[in-house]
């Protein structure tokens, strides 16, 4: 199968839809590709000439420095803040969204969820390899995941009638929290809080 670096998921599906970004010189000979099980209209894809390619669903909007309220999201405006900010470009988003991206000419891979995760990433990470999906489903399908179920999520579902985030039901495969990301870099992932909820004092 494809091999994966900087991490796309290669499953095909009837539902989706699917490319493949030109390789770039951090992947070269390394086949990538992405599918998403979201209708078109709710998933927007862009691979730039230089191979960066961005990936977003929900409804983002960018934060006004004036009030809470912002201006929708567009996918070129996503690339643009990602070349401009990096991964600080999280701080000024603002609505329920769901982003992934992926630069070769960087070595970079970037994915990330809203402050209440209203849109789930589910992600398996293996040394340099890394494969996401929207669905945990679609993720199963990867041969990343070995798709063994662990006794631990099993005693969660049956005590709290759920498993309770990062972990899943899957050995190895998590799902990104409310405000947290994932960025890759140079084969070493790092996984953290982009955004925390603050209570003013009393």
């Amino acid at each position: 199968g494809p091999r994966l670096a900087g991490g796309w998921v290669t499953r095909m599906t009837a539902q989706g839809h699917a490319l493949r970004p030109p390789d770039g010189p951090a992947h070269e000979g390394q086949r990538l590709g992405v599918a998403f099980l979201h209708p078109p209209s709710e998933t927007r894809i862009q691979t730039s000439m230089d191979g960066v390619c961005v990936a977003m669903g929900g409804r983002p909007f960018l934060l006004s420095s004036s009030s809470d309220a912002g201006t929708r999201l567009t996918i070129e405006a996503l690339r643009h803040l990602w070349q401009s900010e990096g991964p600080a470009l999280l701080s000024r988003l603002g609505g329920t969204f769901w982003l992934a991206i992926l630069d070769p000419n960087r070595g970079e891979t970037l994915l990330a969820v809203d402050r209440h995760a209203a849109e789930n990433l589910f992600y398996v990470a293996n040394g340099d390899e890394l494969a996401f999906a929207t669905r945990l489903s679609m993720l199963a399908e990867h041969p990343l995941v070995a798709r063994r179920v662990t006794p631990q999520a099993v005693f969660d579902y049956l005590y709290f009638h759920c498993v309770p985030g990062p972990e899943t039901i899957y050995a190895g495969a998590r799902r990104l929290l409310p405000g947290h990301y994932l960025h890759q870099r140079d084969g070493t992932a790092r996984v953290g809080a982009w955004w925390q909820p603050s209570f003013p004092a009393a």
